[in-house]
């Protein structure tokens, strides 16, 4: 890349150079541009230009200055690993690791195209299912075991084994790689990043030390400075949560498909009813009035779900025809028809009676309750089994909380898990609630609040939640 030059372009150039090595990679930059003012189609200078967008993060710019060098020089493979570098760095890694094939298309040993490569398919191969890990890891491993021998000298061979290393989980073979990259080079940067990373897929408590210190030496770090925005952000926590505990997936999976197995329910019972309409005469000559009275109160517990559901969802999929703005008709009919739910549910949560599912409101009569059992070690295990869960449960729901309201860009994110948890809060604190009931009064006495009208109000909460951005702003808090 630094070759002869002709011309004024080489003046240009080598100033530019200077001035990149003196650490003023913008007025290096601000040279090149003029003379590719008076040169348009120097691929020399479009090169140059690429590795300062780079070094000045403008990776949009840097994409656009090697896709030029790229077409005026189709047989020189450095402008297309330029490219694939500027396209990982955008977050792009696919249209990174196809630049970077193209490159080594033209030239077999380009050392940047073979490191991109690597390192776009370790970053795949991290997302990647198990059964085609493997392959990926053996196609990175490949092409970092390439650098190594086109960059005898240089760290970032081995730093891409040990990034590889992070992903497959051989953490010994991974400290070897480390040591190796930072004896070649011991202030590469891309090798300190790695042994970072491994820190922190370890759930080391030294990442947060380490990247803090970095932090304060170069407050310009760009890495450190986002991995500590992403320890201390709830889209972070959440990250980390869901790597630590990935075996809750499976359970995950079995609660969506109970979910789907609870919502036919009304559908197959509702369609059973039509024998009560068609045999009137019948269903009254077979059932007593109290009975039929209970059986109408199951089906309206059956199908309550159904309607708190279809309301909101024909709402919500109903009224974006009706208003111009889509997105403010969302926020209002979110809520206001949620509202209406909740104003139903949550008092026959409370006093078992109303709502959709609790006691009729004209039976007034309430029977005092029989006297409390006193408490054995029996009768208080399952209390204390569900009141831990219960607490912890209602302590996330308060971090939550202070997220949201302390940092408004963070109430845009993380708001699904929210809603799963505030769901998850709300039903362990309903069977918390009957399980103490049943331990002072048994189970012939019916408690008296409504389970399912609370969970009905948990549903209805948390598709409310999913709709947030959109309630915030009707509400005026956003």
């Amino acid at each position: 890349m630094t070759g002869e030059v002709p011309g004024a372009a080489a003046q240009v150039f080598a100033r530019a150079e200077a001035l990149r090595d003196l650490g003023r990679p913008a007025e290096a930059l601000g040279l090149v541009r003029q003379g590719l003012a008076s040169d348009p189609h120097d691929v020399t200078l479009l090169v140059l230009a690429t590795t300062l967008s780079l070094a000045l993060e403008d990776y949009a710019q840097a994409a656009d200055f090697a896709t030029q060098a790229a077409a005026q020089a189709p047989g020189w493979a450095l402008p297309l690993a330029l490219l694939a570098q500027a396209r990982r760095l955008a977050d792009d890694p696919a249209g990174g690791k196809q630049a970077a094939q193209a490159a080594l298309h033209l030239d077999p040993d380009e050392a940047l195209a073979h490191f991109e490569v690597g390192l776009a398919t370790a970053l795949e191969a991290e997302q990647a299912p198990l059964w085609h890990r493997r392959r990926l890891l053996t196609e990175a491993r490949a092409a970092a075991s390439r650098v190594e021998a086109l960059w005898p000298g240089q760290a970032d061979g081995p730093a891409l084994q040990a990034l590889i290393d992070i992903v497959a989980g051989h953490w010994p073979q991974h400290e070897a790689n480390i040591a190796r990259a930072l004896e070649r080079e011991p202030d590469d940067s891309f090798a300190h990043n790695v042994r970072l990373l491994g820190l922190q897929a370890r759930h080391s408590g030294e990442t947060v030390p380490q990247l803090y210190e970095r932090l304060r030496s170069r407050p310009d770090d760009v890495f450190a400075r986002s991995q500590l925005r992403t320890h201390f952000s709830f889209a972070g926590w959440m990250r980390q949560y869901w790597g630590r505990w990935w075996w809750i997936f499976p359970l995950l999976v079995v609660t969506r498909l109970i979910g789907l197995f609870l919502l036919s329910l009304p559908l197959y019972f509702l369609w059973h009813l039509r024998r009560v309409r068609q045999y009137p005469e019948i269903y009254a000559a077979v059932f007593s009035p109290a009975e039929r009275r209970r059986t109408r109160q199951a089906h309206l517990v059956l199908a309550g779900p159904l309607l708190a559901f279809g309301v909101l969802l024909v709402a919500n999929a109903v009224a974006p025809a009706l208003f111009v703005n889509k997105a403010a008709a969302y926020g209002p009919v979110a809520l206001l028809s949620g509202a209406a739910v909740l104003a139903l549910t949550v008092p026959a949560a409370l006093t078992g009676r109303g709502g959709f599912f609790g006691r009729s409101p004209d039976d007034l009569r309430r029977a005092p309750l029989p006297p409390a059992r006193r408490w054995t070690l029996r009768s208080l295990a399952w209390p204390l089994f569900l009141a831990v869960p219960s607490l912890l449960l209602l302590m996330g729901d308060a971090g939550l909380l202070w997220v949201f309201i302390s940092d408004p860009k963070e109430r845009s994110d993380g708001l699904d898990s929210a809603a799963l948890m505030l769901l998850l809060t709300v039903m362990m604190v309903m069977v918390l609630a009957l399980s103490v009931h049943r331990a002072r009064y048994g189970n012939d006495v019916p408690p008296r609040f409504s389970l399912t009208d609370g969970l009905v109000a948990a549903l209805v909460a948390t598709m409310m939640l999913a709709f947030s951005p959109e309630v915030f702003r009707a509400l005026g808090l956003s």
